[in-house]
């Protein structure tokens, strides 16, 4: 599974290219990875559809309408590998007699 990082630079890319801008890459107060991309102001069916292809690979999205324009935007959760298995931060995977448990902030 790539890593947060790749996932969110092969983002930043289908949104450049499909909307011709640079999109903006934050974090936020959970730890996840947010993209943001102004959107042209005419959008062909083409391009609607590469940034909605775009888009559905997060694990959040949506889009912002304002007077100054409209953004999309996207989130990716940082994810661990713990034991083989996989969880978002600050949530590891412990085996237990009864199957796997999930214990928050070890």
């Amino acid at each position: 599974m790539p890593t947060v990082d790749i996932q969110a630079a092969a983002l930043v890319g289908m949104l450049a290219a499909a909307t011709g801008g640079e999109p903006r890459t934050t974090g936020t107060e959970a730890g996840a990875v947010r993209i943001e991309a102004d959107l042209p102001e005419q959008l062909s069916p083409a391009t609607r559809n590469a940034i909605l292809a775009a888009l559905a690979t997060a694990d959040r999205y949506g889009h912002t309408h304002t007077d100054d324009g409209d953004t999309v935007w996207a989130e990716l959760d940082r994810k661990v590998e713990v034991g083989g298995e996989s969880g978002v931060d600050g949530e590891a995977a412990v085996e237990t007699d009864a199957g796997l448990d999930r214990e928050a902030d070890l």
